[in-house]
């Protein structure tokens, strides 16, 4: 199990994480598929094995027709084992995007087929991105948004319609202005005349993104095959997957809490939200790792299942006031299929897309930093809940700055002009003025004398102190200016790092780098 200490994101620009090394990829992967065709469990009356075949068929048919439907088509060997990687469909840091490249690197060296996930289920945090400013004459730099629509947070992707198409339309515009002074050009003033050429087409914002950078990565000569999870949500291996959990809510809840809670023990972690929330279990009414929405509606509600004794299945909410979907006692499954086709969605949350890209669709699974940390409970749910003997998966990041600044100020030289400053305040002895005369003199020799006083008792140490700090005071006055300089110096030297700091992230959004920096950072796996 990777431990939180092994994950961190590179410090240098330019660097890239990959865990395991790559030279262990064919043998992680052959040991994943000898643990998941050995394994017993059944997943709603079905073998694992077996839904494992059909999973991977029903995915990538289904990501063929995705591309055949945006006008590409790519040629695949469905033989060969799943690689899979995902994110949600917004305008994320390159050490995210570096992910599909590195998916499609891996595959083509081991003869494998590359799946790339779009969690267009997910929810639109964002209608901008944030810019930063290069400071100008002395003042600090700062943020600014820069927005591509109004306020959409809390809709999910597949759902997201642009508000204020004059915002989107003027978006790239917008950016070229804020970054005039920049030395080079973002990819993003580009990269928007494809983005708005896909939403002519009918695409939706999440998909126009997607399309996109999909096109910059086929330049590349990057192909992946891409699948947004509303649309696998509509396969049978899905509705068996999301069935077998429903059936089994309760237990499912209580051994997931328990998963957290070691998680959170081990990790020192106090709020109840890291890494998830719990999962609620109250009078008869168990909370499940899926999301619900309602025909018509757009707004996401926990589901939750209530199991009658005579066998009966709720969804729903709990409460008086609380949604209530019968799913009958015979043909459940059945039951739970046609709620698509009337309207109403089952969504995975983050837990469960996770189980089932990594249990029931791929032979391996490409995490970044964040959603590796948290795969310790996926880890634990997949070894209690379906007993099988989790699955290894690879972890791939980068760090990529903007360097919008030439002269860079280390931590290192903030602490040492820090460590100057206290030095004179504490021992002025060791910084004489500029001009020193016999009085200054005196009291460096007063100080080796005071030394040399006794201190064998405590009145005698006590004595001593007193003499030694008002010899101290009196050495101050001497390098009081001095003093002062080095601590405006300090103060200036740490603002400026602060400033540095914000500057050089590495979670600006990959549009904000020019095309060249971007080529440079994925060229090794292209």
């Amino acid at each position: 199990m990777i431990s939180l200490h092994e994950l961190r994101a590179p410090s240098e620009d330019g660097g890239i994480l990959y865990y395991p090394d790559l030279s262990l990829v064919a043998e992680l992967i052959k040991e994943n598929q000898k643990k998941l065709s050995t394994a017993k469990s059944l997943i709603f009356g079905q073998p694992l094995k077996e839904l494992r075949l059909l999973a991977k068929e029903e995915a990538i048919t289904a990501a063929i027709a995705f591309l055949k439907s945006n006008g590409q088509e790519i040629k695949v060997d469905k033989s060969l084992p799943l690689l899979v990687s995902g994110h949600q469909p917004e305008l994320f840091h390159p050490g995210v995007w570096i992910k599909n490249f590195a998916l499609h690197s891996i595959s083509k060296k081991h003869s494998l087929t590359p799946l790339n996930l779009i969690i267009d289920n997910d929810v639109v945090k964002h209608a901008s991105i944030s810019v930063p400013m290069i400071p100008v004459g002395g003042k600090k730099s700062v943020q600014v948004n820069c927005n591509f629509d109004q306020d959409n947070s809390g809709m999910p992707y597949e759902d997201w319609m642009i508000k204020n198409h004059e915002i989107f339309d003027r978006f790239s515009e917008h950016l070229k202005g804020i970054t005039a002074d920049w030395e080079n050009i973002p990819m993003g003033v580009t990269f928007w005349q494809d983005v708005l050429m896909a939403v002519a087409t009918g695409l939706k914002p999440g998909l126009a993104f997607t399309h996109a950078r999909r096109k910059w990565e086929q330049h590349l000569g990057c192909n992946n095959l891409e699948l947004p999870v509303s649309t696998l949500c509509g396969t049978n291996s899905f509705s068996l997957f999301a069935m077998d959990i429903i059936s089994k809510a309760e237990a499912f809840a209580n051994m997931f809490n328990q998963a957290v809670a070691t998680y959170r023990t081990k990790h020192g972690l106090k709020s109840k939200n890291h890494p998830f929330p719990d999962l609620g279990v109250a009078k008869g009414w168990a909370e499940t790792p899926f999301w619900l929405l309602l025909p018509g509606e757009s707004r996401r509600q926990r589901l939750g299942v209530k199991k009658e004794a005579s066998g009966e299945i709720i969804l729903g909410t709990p409460g008086p006031q609380g949604v209530r979907i019968n799913l009958g006692v015979k043909d459940q499954l059945a039951a739970f299929k046609n709620l698509e086709m009337q309207g109403t969605r089952v969504r995975p949350r983050a837990l469960s897309t996770t189980i089932f890209a990594r249990l029931l669709l791929s032979d391996a699974f490409i995490h970044g930093i964040g959603g590796a940390k948290y795969d310790e409970v996926t880890d634990q749910m997949i070894q209690d809940f379906y007993q099988v003997t989790p699955p290894a998966f690879m972890v791939v990041s980068a760090t990529a700055r903007l360097n919008l600044i030439k002269n860079v100020e280390t931590e290192a030289s903030v602490k040492s002009e820090n460590q100057i400053a206290r030095d004179i305040w504490w021992n002025p002895q060791r910084h004489a003025p500029a001009k020193p005369d016999s009085q200054w003199d005196d009291l460096i020799v007063q100080r080796e004398k005071f030394l040399q006083l006794p201190c064998n008792s405590h009145s005698e140490r006590k004595e001593r102190y007193k003499k030694l700090r008002a010899n101290l005071d009196c050495l101050r006055v001497w390098v009081k200016t001095d003093y002062q300089h080095e601590v405006e110096k300090a103060k200036h030297l740490q603002g400026q790092f602060k400033v540095q700091q914000q500057l050089q992230s590495r979670d600006y959004s990959f549009i904000l780098h020019s095309e060249q920096k971007l080529k440079s950072l994925f060229k090794p796996f292209l």
